[in-house]
């Protein structure tokens, strides 16, 4: 605490303290016919100014000259008989009152600092965003407690160490590291900020999104002393971001899939009446009739995409219990040409009495989705597709697990986060980017969930689905002639 922090009483009682006691200390040793001495008086003014400031200290002053002037003869008079006494005097008044102003200064210079070191200390304790401070070597020399949640690091055990063994940034897509703004500032001398897709690591392994800029510090004479870097957690606006993002892409797809299908119904619906009267003709020969049966079964799966999946719109019809294992091969059979002709092997290993219970169509409509981006990922240099399936226990349920694995180049690491979002593609020109969206979809629709795993040597997305399935009760409480008025 600084002299003016402390009482008046106290500053100023030991102001008329202080020179008594230096007088009692002094009257025994120095004769006062011998003029006056202020050795002991000065160091009473030295402490006086220093406990109590300037104008306690002038008071010391003030009051050892009294004692002095009283005790030298003539005795307590205030008259001064000897020039000599008078020199000594008009010394001690000038050397005490500048030792009190200089004193009593630093020490008031000394509390103000203190009073703007604490402003400052609280400030940074209570701002919400966090606050990291850099030498010019880029060592930490200040946290706030913001920065420590932020970063998951205590001052104590930060300090003086580098910046960036604290501040882990990365690029949230690529995960690759990403330059520290601190270095760019101590490099450059120029205001830094991070890009948008930017992350902080923790020491327990998870990510915060954050936003920052760094600044330098410079001295009087503008030079650069370190770097300031203030940062806060931005997780959750940009997690609402990117869902609004994705709400407006479903809203686009939503009325482009509405148009689609009312233009495509009903040329499907007269397409497959021709391949029905084609299939029921006795001059067609088994093998085109045969056909003309596949045909019509695909005409229909597509009639039932343009009105259920390109507009955005689920269809409840009855759950039946499904032979996986059929489904597959069903699939299978649509793209065995495809398939040949690109050197690919599709390997159907699930067990023939795997059953789930589900809507046909949306099932089939997810394998296929499955089978084709599989296919596209191989047909380069072709390659195997396996699928096989298993059922395990859960706690309250039996979950049936079917794997589609293919031996392409796999799926880079930063498209990974991206690959189930409506309209995301790296097929350029070929893909619309909404074929794994809507398998997600369905498996989640039915209780389950799509995940996947992916490395160069190739990709296996996992289906999840209960194998008693229960679609969404939304979904299963929409009246069929909804769709309908839609779609006319």
């Amino acid at each position: 605490m600084g002299a003016t922090g402390r009482p008046v009483l106290a500053r100023y009682s030991l102001a008329l303290l202080f020179p008594l006691l230096a007088y009692l200390l002094t009257a025994p040793t120095v004769r006062a016919d011998r003029g006056p001495s202020f050795p002991l008086f000065s160091l009473a003014v030295v402490l006086v100014s220093i406990f109590g400031g300037t104008r306690p200290g002038l008071v010391a002053v003030t009051e050892s000259v009294l004692i002095n002037i009283l005790a030298i003869p003539p005795n307590f008079s205030l008259l001064v008989a000897s020039w000599d006494d008078a020199m000594r005097i008009a010394v001690f008044v000038f050397a005490g009152s500048g030792i009190a102003l200089l004193i009593g200064s630093v020490g008031e210079l000394q509390s103000r600092l203190d009073k703007e070191r604490s402003q400052l200390s609280i400030t940074l304790q209570s701002i919400a965003d966090a606050v990291i401070a850099t030498d010019a070597q880029g060592r930490i020399t200040l946290m706030n407690p913001a920065a420590e949640e932020a970063t998951g690091h205590k001052f104590t055990s930060a300090a003086g160490l580098p910046v960036e063994s604290v501040f882990k940034i990365v690029n949230e897509i690529s995960r690759t590291t990403v330059d520290s703004p601190v270095k760019k500032v101590l490099e450059r001398g120029q205001v830094a900020e991070l890009a948008e897709d930017t992350v902080l690591l923790r020491p327990d392994g998870t990510a915060i999104a954050i936003e920052d800029s760094a600044a330098a510090i410079r001295d009087a004479r503008g030079d650069t002393v370190g770097a300031v870097l203030v940062f806060r957690d931005v997780t959750e606006s940009r997690f609402l971001q990117k869902a609004l993002i994705r709400l407006e892409k479903l809203e686009t797809a939503s009325k482009l899939g509405a148009t689609i299908a009312h233009e495509t119904n009903n040329p499907l619906e007269a397409l497959a009446n021709l391949l029905f009267l084609i299939s029921r003709d006795d001059v067609a020969s088994e093998t085109t009739r045969h056909l003309a049966e596949m045909a019509q079964v695909e005409i229909s799966r597509a009639a039932e995409a343009s009105k259920r999946t390109l507009s955005l719109i689920r269809v409840e019809r009855a759950k039946t219990k499904l032979t996986v294992s059929d489904l597959i091969d069903s699939a299978f059979q649509s793209y065995q040409s495809t398939a040949k002709n690109s050197g690919i092997r599709l390997e159907n290993e699930v067990a023939p009495d795997l059953e789930v219970t589900a809507l046909r169509n949306e099932l089939r409509q997810l394998v296929s989705n499955l089978i084709s981006n599989a296919m596209d990922a191989m047909m380069a240099s072709g390659g195997v597709l396996r699928v096989n399936a298993e059922v395990a226990e859960q706690e309250e349920s039996r979950q049936v697990r079917i794997r589609f694995s293919d031996t392409g180049n796999g799926i880079e690491p930063a498209h990974l986060d991206r690959i189930f979002e409506p309209f995301f593609t790296t097929k350029k020109d070929k893909g619309t980017g909404l074929g794994l969206w809507i398998a997600k979809r369905v498996a989640e629709d039915h209780g389950g969930e799509l995940q996947v795993e992916s490395s160069q040597a190739g990709t296996t997305f996992t289906v999840l689905l209960p194998q008693q399935c229960s679609t969404n009760p939304e979904v299963a409480e929409m009246p069929e002639r909804q769709t309908e008025g839609i779609l006319d």
